[in-house]
This record gives structure tokens, C-alpha cells and sequence, in this order.
């Protein structure tokens, strides 16, 4: 008999579960584009993550304004609004977006790119001539069985995401990701040419689950003008997080 009812309730756990995987979710708040012009002939291009905002960037894009840099953080085509229409937009209409930036820019152009969005900035340093920064750059995450799945969303996990969780207040998300985005990374990855000769910083946090080394590490062997920068206590995001003081002084450095 009990065993019937716990097996009840697990079942039920499990169909709640699953049904709220197919449910749409809208970010609240307003969310727009960050523009700052500078004083120097620099122009510094930061993308979110696929799925994020600008709001993370707002503490670095101050720092870098005050420092002279004219800095543009863009909100991303369709995010900020419904997980549906999020889900519906292709990663080649995020690049054409960034590479319109870009080619509006004025001055030295540098850009920034944290997670699945380095893989365009990636691509974009290659195609434009230009220096990119990569954050915690996904090149050899395993989404195989997941992107299979015949859902449209898996759950969020803050899991690695930051070690000082008192600045998740900062970082507006989803508690889904499109699992569609996932099959895109996958696809668009074969696409990046990862021995590209532009100068490249790249940032790996030991604490991120999302990006494993050995992404960093193959591209670093084959990208000639390449440096990779180790944060041995930060996550996901390592410009919030406890070392983000580390993290501006070599990010300076580099510009």
C-alpha cells in the first residue's frame, strides 16, 4: 500500500515536472540596449550569453566608460521577452546583429563575448580583423543526449554560475534554456575557425560547469595569438564574481 502511494507521488512529481518543461516564461523588467561613449578612439562590443541581457554588464560597462572607452552592449534579438519567441530565433540572426554593430562602430573596435555568444565573437574576430575576448567559451560542451530530447526547454541549474551568490541579484534569467539553442551551438560550432591569427584573450573560470578546459585548451593550441587567462575562484561569470577585479586588470590589459 505504500508503495503504491509513494509510487503515486513520484509519478505526479514527475508529470508536473515535465509539463512545466513545455510551459512559456517572460523575463520581467525593462531591458534595453547599454550605450556609452568614451573619450578614446576604442570601441568596446560586449554580447551577452544566448538567452542574457545587458543588466550583468552594466557594473563593467561603467568601469570601462569611465576609463575612456566608448562601450555598446546590445540586447540581443528576441531576448528579454517570452522563452518562446527566444527559442524561435536562429544564432545566425544574433551574428548579423553583432556584425551590424560592429561595422557601425567607430575607432578601434574591440569585442567582448561571454559563453555560447564567444562562439560568434569568435567567428566575427576572424571575419572583421579584429581582437575578441572570450568568456568561458563552450567549444567542447557535451549537449548530445539532451539536445535530443523532444522537449522545448530544459531546466536551469545556477549551479558554477557564480561563487559570491550574493550578485544573482544582477543577473536576470530564465529558469529554462531552449533546448533548440543547443542544437544550434552544436551545428554553429563547426562554422567557427578556430585557428584564426586575430588576437584573442581568453577567460576560463575553474569554477564554470557549463565550459570545460579542454574547449580552451584546443583552441589556444591552434590560435596562434592567443592567450588563455585561468580564474582559479570564479564561475560562470567571472566579471561579478569574486575575482573580478582580476578579471578588469587583464581585461584592460588586453585593450
Amino acid at each position: 500500500m505504500k508503495m503504491g502511494i509513494l509510487s503515486g507521488i513520484i509519478l505526479t512529481i514527475a508529470a508536473v515536472l515535465i509539463i512545466y518543461l513545455f510551459v512559456d516564461e517572460s523575463l520581467r523588467g525593462d531591458f534595453s540596449d547599454i550605450k556609452l561613449q568614451g573619450k578614446n578612439d576604442k570601441t568596446v562590443v560586449i554580447l551577452p550569453g544566448l538567452s542574457g541581457t545587458p543588466t550583468p554588464f552594466e557594473e563593467l560597462a561603467r568601469r570601462l566608460n569611465k576609463d575612456g572607452y566608448t562601450v555598446i552592449v546590445p540586447l540581443l534579438k528576441n531576448h528579454g521577452g517570452n522563452l518562446s519567441k527566444l527559442s524561435r530565433t536562429s544564432i545566425s540572426e544574433v551574428e548579423d546583429q553583432a556584425r551590424q554593430i560592429l561595422e557601425r562602430s567607430e575607432g578601434k573596435k574591440v569585442i567582448v563575448a561571454e559563453c555560447s555568444s564567444s562562439l560568434i565573437a569568435l567567428k566575427l574576430a576572424d571575419e572583421l580583423k579584429i581582437p575578441a575576448v572570450l568568456i568561458n567559451p563552450p567549444l567542447k560542451a557535451h549537449y548530445g543526449l539532451i539536445a535530443r530530447l523532444p522537449i522545448p526547454y530544459i531546466y536551469r541549474f545556477d549551479i558554477g554560475l557564480l561563487k559570491d551568490r550574493s550578485q544573482l541579484y544582477k543577473v536576470p534569467r530564465y529558469s529554462k534554456y531552449p533546448i533548440s539553442f543547443l542544437r544550434q551551438q552544436m551545428k554553429y560550432r563547426e562554422r567557427v575557425k578556430l585557428n584564426t591569427s586575430q588576437n584573442l584573450l581568453i577567460f576560463h573560470s575553474k569554477n564554470d560547469i557549463r565550459a570545460p578546459y579542454s574547449g580552451v585548451k584546443m583552441l589556444a593550441s591552434v590560435a596562434p595569438n592567443s592567450e588563455v587567462f585561468i580564474l582559479n575562484n570564479s564561475g560562470h561569470l567571472p566579471y561579478l564574481d569574486v575575482e573580478k577585479e582580476i578579471f578588469y586588470a587583464k581585461l584592460k590589459e588586453f585593450l
